[in-house]
């Protein structure tokens, strides 16, 4: 078999040369009878296979042109135009790859010469070939393979057994679920579902696991469904918050709520209100007493579904500067030392007598 570069450069000179070689030449191409073999004689859907052809020269002159696979079914060309260059009275083989789909085809391999003098009853053949069906191309015939499509899911339970890319439909619409936006045709598309494959279930608002239709306390806030005004709303959660224990009257404390959040949506207004009566509406409060003696202090914070949440504090109001900031510490010291000073004084006097009483004795 000469190289197929060489018959192509073999091809392009002769075509330069045309007019004075392949017109004045004549004789005859013939395509070998039983020369149209396969590479592989068991044809599989999807394996490639090479087709090989020869072709002789039966005249005095070298002898041009192309061979032409074509696949009968559909019909449609194998490859493309495969050149031939054949000295005077020699042969010369050809080839083209084929990948095959599964069924019954006609080959049919035809000679088109460049030079007069051709006998077209022998330019002409048609192989018959049967090619088993094999999709997942891996050696075995559809009718023995147990995973057609080679998913790695079994015939017996594949949705799609001749589609690699499905195997499961779980709302049985006809769209695997690769493929189907909703699995479950809820209605609700699967990026959004909590429960993409439960028809019943769609929303998990407290992300318990349990779906809102089979919840009992479906907002997670540990009072059931039939007794909370906001069953499907998480209230908001009410963090930290520093609040003195001591505050002296008419000196401005701040207040700062801001760590608090609403896990499912926001925060839509928060108050602070001073012994019922006062109220400061704000995350963020600057709050003042107005008289000493005990205070409550309640936070208020409702979410924009109009559930709220309260916290309360207390503090003690005063009008000593040494029991604020810096004279509470001021008076821790000075009850120390006073302390101190106790524990010396007894401590000594228990030591005199002591000496008295063995003097004595």
């Amino acid at each position: 078999m000469k190289l197929r570069a060489s018959s192509l450069i073999l091809v392009i000179i002769s075509s330069l040369t045309l007019p004075f070689t392949a017109l004045a030449a004549t004789g005859d191409l013939e395509l070998v009878p039983g020369s149209v073999q396969f590479s592989n004689p068991h044809l599989s859907e999807g394996r490639k296979t090479r087709i090989y052809a020869t072709v002789k020269n039966n005249s005095n002159d070298d002898l041009y042109g192309v061979v032409r696979f074509v696949d009968t079914v559909g019909p449609r060309q194998i490859g493309t135009d495969q050149p031939i260059s054949a000295f005077s009275r020699r042969t010369d083989d050809i080839f083209v790859d084929w990948i095959p789909s599964a069924g019954e085809h006609d080959i049919k391999v035809q000679i088109i010469p460049w030079q007069n003098g051709d006998n077209a009853g022998n330019n002409t053949t048609v192989v018959h070939v049967s090619v088993i069906a094999d999709l997942d191309g891996d050696g075995i015939s559809d009718s023995e393979d147990a995973d057609v499509d080679g998913d790695g899911v079994g015939n017996n339970t594949d949705a799609f057994p001749r589609n690699p890319k499905e195997s499961i439909d779980t709302d049985g619409d006809g769209v695997g679920n690769n493929t189907d936006n909703d699995d479950d045709n809820d209605g609700v598309i699967d990026t959004e579902d909590a429960f993409p494959l439960d028809p019943k279930e769609s929303k998990d608002t407290d992300h318990d696991g349990i779906g809102d239709n089979a919840d009992t306390d479906i907002d997670g806030d540990g009072i059931v469904n039939e007794q909370d005004s906001f069953p499907k709303n998480i209230a908001p959660i009410i963090n930290e918050i520093n609040v003195p224990f001591i505050a002296k009257v008419g000196e401005i404390i701040h207040l700062d709520a801001s760590s608090s959040i609403d896990p499912d949506s926001k925060i839509e207004k928060v108050s602070w209100i001073v012994d019922g009566k006062k109220v400061y509406k704000g995350i963020v409060a600057d709050i003042t007493i107005e008289s000493a003696g005990s205070h409550e202090v309640e936070l208020q914070i409702t979410d924009n579904s109009g559930e709220t949440k309260t916290k309360n504090f207390s503090l003690y109001g005063t009008a000593s500067v040494l029991l604020t900031q810096g004279g509470i510490l001021a008076a821790a010291i000075a009850l120390a030392l006073l302390g101190i000073f106790y524990y010396i004084t007894r401590a000594s006097k228990r030591r005199a007598k002591q000496h008295k009483a063995e003097h004595h004795e």
